[in-house]
């Protein structure tokens, strides 16, 4: 094996947080076959190719005199972050973000809209979810008004995107959200689909809102707290989703039982659009849940999870721009619609920095712009 080929892997592995060890496993064999298999003259191409696949480069690139730049990304769920070992499939959707957030710099398009950290001030987090509130103009009428949380996230993802931020959607196994956030450039907010109620979605948004704000780049789940970080970017959801006030008026309308009443608790999330679990969360904080409550949501959801939504049956498939929208956003079918149309993008460059196919291009950029928040539509 040529010695760039083993500084390579070294290199590559080590920028998405894998070990020889993580790396052999994934690759279903152990660690010594692994360094066997290298230190051979001559090694195997379909070795190589499956070896390719999972460090998400081409087979050229494990050869080249400079590995090419993969970008790893902090995981936040742990007590002292650092660079996590994602599966592919999360590792493939920072990477689409990478190549957007990149993209974005490169054709020089001035992106509207203020970043979230020059907008507002997250020392005092309260404050700070309550400028966020005003600045994209929600109130507690029209949040309640709306019919469930799937409408209201939909809502506040577009006005959102209003701000210099991307909002994606993709499916991968790793928390429920990420956010690239440095201090220049865009924000790209990625939140995963993959098994998250609207309820929970809406408080990922929120999460990663936080994030953007102190301009720390990362993956989260809003359901493991381990460090001070994320204790703040859940106090910040909290407060943004469910200000004090918004709270004490449906609890007092809802909230009857402090000990957990299943049909109370469901009334009074549909109320504020937040998930039952962030709701029991939020009821206790504010004193309208005793501990007995916490306790007992846990016992429940450790057979079942109220949270994740029943697959929907029926009606007719999704038209194929909807889809888009919901996977891509708002935001980029503006700038890459309009890099495209003034000859600055092809079809294939899209395609190349985002995996989005140019025969949904058109439809989905023709269609965006004057698209309401409730078009984009997931895929069932």
């Amino acid at each position: 094996m040529p010695s760039s080929m083993k500084a390579n892997i070294q290199a590559i592995a080590g920028e998405r947080g894998l070990t020889v060890a993580g790396l052999a496993q994934r690759l279903k064999t152990t660690p010594s076959q692994f360094r066997e298999t290298l230190a051979k003259e001559k090694v195997p191409e379909a070795f190589i190719k499956r070896l390719a696949h999972e460090l998400l480069v081409p087979d050229y690139a494990l050869f080249m005199d400079k590995p090419p730049h993969v970008g790893g990304l902090v995981d936040f769920r742990e007590r002292k972050p650092s660079i996590g070992g994602f599966t592919r499939d999360t590792a493939k959707a920072i990477k689409s973000a990478r190549s957007i957030r990149s993209a974005i710099s490169d054709i020089g398009y001035d992106v509207s809209g203020q970043r979230l950290s020059d907008l507002v001030d997250g020392a005092d987090i309260d404050k700070a979810a309550s400028q966020l509130r005003a600045y994209i103009a929600i109130d507690w009428a029209e949040q309640a008004a709306m019919k469930d949380a799937r409408v209201f996230y939909k809502a506040l993802r577009q006005r959102a995107e209003s701000l210099q931020l991307f909002i994606t959607q993709a499916s991968f196994d790793d928390g429920a959200g990420f956010c690239l956030s440095e201090d220049s450039g865009v924000d790209v907010i990625t939140i995963n689909t993959k098994l998250q109620s609207p309820g929970r979605r809406l408080f990922t948004l929120g999460y990663e809102f936080y994030h953007c704000i102190i301009n720390r780049s990362g993956l989260s789940d809003p359901e493991v707290t381990n460090n001070n970080v994320e204790k703040k970017c859940n106090k910040f959801s909290a407060e943004f989703l469910a200000p004090k006030d918004f709270v004490r008026f449906a609890a007092k309308r809802f909230i009857n039982n402090k000990s957990l009443d299943t049909s109370e608790l469901r009334r009074f999330s549909s109320c504020v659009k937040i998930s039952q679990y962030a709701s029991v969360i939020r009821l206790h904080e504010l004193g309208f849940y005793t501990d007995e409550a916490v306790s007992k949501w846990h016992r429940i959801i450790s057979n079942s999870h109220p949270d994740v939504p029943p697959k929907r049956k029926g009606g007719q498939p999704t038209d194929q721009w909807k889809v888009k929208l919901a996977r891509y956003g708002f935001k980029f079918a503006h700038v890459f619609g309009a890099a495209v149309e003034k000859g600055d993008l092809d079809n294939i460059d899209v395609f190349r920095i985002a995996q989005l196919k140019p025969e949904y291009q058109g439809a989905y950029f023709a269609n965006a712009a004057t698209a309401t928040a409730q078009d984009a539509e997931d895929e069932e």
